[in-house]
């Protein structure tokens, strides 16, 4: 991961609390989707998941269960997908990517690293997908989290 981010992301954790700042990465997440949104695929499980994610992250009442529902969607389509004889692999990104959105604000398991562990595995996959996308990812942290 780019040191700069890294360095941020770690005083973001320090900072916020686990409902606050999850809510925060998943908007930060979801802006810097909008930003590439034509760098996605438009099939009706990808965009059922950015819907799911927009309603669910800006208060709109979407149960757990249906953001749970739409993320195995996701990976039972990002599994089929593998299957295939040449899978694209900037396709199977793109899944992973909006797949980081549709985790709950409360990790399921209990684990104290779990806004860390979402916001790392999301840049890792965005900055694969989108090399030049430093300067997004900064600036949107940034905006959401003032850090």
């Amino acid at each position: 991961m780019i040191d700069e981010v890294d360095n941020f992301l770690k005083t973001v954790v320090a900072q916020y609390s686990s409902e606050d700042g999850y809510g925060k990465a998943c908007l930060f997440m979801l802006a810097c989707i909008e930003a590439k949104q034509d760098h996605f695929s438009k099939s009706r499980i990808e965009l059922n998941a950015v819907a799911t994610a927009n309603k669910y992250w800006r208060g709109q009442l979407v149960p757990d269960s249906i953001l749970t529902a739409e993320r195995c969607a996701c990976w039972k389509y990002h599994d089929e997908i593998r299957k295939n004889h040449q899978p694209n692999p900037e396709h199977l990104l793109s899944l992973r990517i909006l797949i980081c959105t549709l985790y709950p604000i409360k990790d399921p398991a209990g684990g104290s690293d779990y806004l860390l562990d979402v916001l790392d595995n999301f840049i890792d996959f965005f900055t694969e997908k989108f090399p030049d996308s430093k300067e997004l990812i900064l600036s949107s942290l940034q905006l959401y989290f003032r850090a």
